[in-house]
């Protein structure tokens, strides 16, 4: 495997756990916290930990994991949404918890973006 997808592969992993890790807390701070919010959580924090190193882009992936996980947490905390029947509507207080917490990450999100692409500007202008 070469180095550019083993880096896609970690940067990629490192979206999952970020995302896995955010969702279970709110998820758990919204609704009663419990055993699987818990081990979720642990096992995201292994993995995560054994990935950090490798990847070029943890930032950039860590935020938008975050961002996804919070906004995944809209989808979850409707019951039966598995089996499709969504009859049931999102609290809004629920909705306001989601929406002000995911805000700042997909502005730290963008933030880190267009650190990323300017640096990268800045490079290429240095080797010509």
């Amino acid at each position: 495997m070469d180095m550019q997808t083993k880096e896609v592969i970690h940067s990629f992993i490192l979206i999952l756990t970020s995302a896995v890790i955010a969702n279970n807390i709110l998820d758990g701070l919204l609704s009663d916290i419990g055993i699987w919010h818990l081990l979720a959580i642990g096992i995201s924090i292994v993995i995560y930990q054994n990935i950090y190193q490798d990847s070029r882009f943890t930032n950039l992936c860590t935020t938008f994991g975050v961002f996804i996980g919070l906004r995944f947490t809209a989808i979850t905390a409707v019951e039966g949404w598995f089996s499709g029947d969504q009859t049931t509507v999102l609290d809004s207080i629920d909705a306001g918890w989601i929406t002000y917490t995911s805000a700042p990450v997909a502005g730290i999100f963008v933030f880190l973006l267009l650190q990323m692409f300017f640096s990268e500007a800045e490079i290429s202008d240095e080797s010509e």
